[in-house]
């Protein structure tokens, strides 16, 4: 496979975004990972593509790759830039919900973040 080929439109790699403290790797919720998850290319949010196993993300909200975040703090995740206008107004310490949707429709759950502390 000829990965210098920009030909394709992908985007892969250089959109994840890590997000510090949470011990998650976030990237658009675009055509091609509709498209792997089996979601529709109107779903709107953000993948869930890498979690630190140790993260209270993965041990106790149950996050895994391939989740799709919808909402954080009871506001609307379209994107990248949604999630971190959210979470940066969330106050180091305080908890908040976070709605996940599963691949292949297989429905939404809610479950709790912290945001750590400075």
């Amino acid at each position: 496979e000829n990965r210098s080929s920009s030909r394709s439109g992908r985007k892969d790699s250089n959109d994840e975004r890590a997000v510090e403290g949470l011990g998650l790797s976030l990237s658009d919720l675009d055509a091609n990972w509709a498209q792997r998850l089996g979601l529709k290319e109107s779903d709107r949010g953000v993948v869930i593509v890498n979690v630190n196993q140790n993260s209270a993300a993965s041990r106790e909200a149950k996050l895994r790759p391939g989740m799709i975040i919808t909402e954080v703090d009871r506001q609307p995740v379209r994107n990248l830039a949604d999630f971190e206008r959210v979470y940066n107004s969330i106050e180091a310490g305080e908890s908040f919900l976070v709605r996940v949707k599963l691949a292949n429709d297989g429905g939404t759950f809610l479950t709790a973040l912290t945001k750590p502390g400075r």
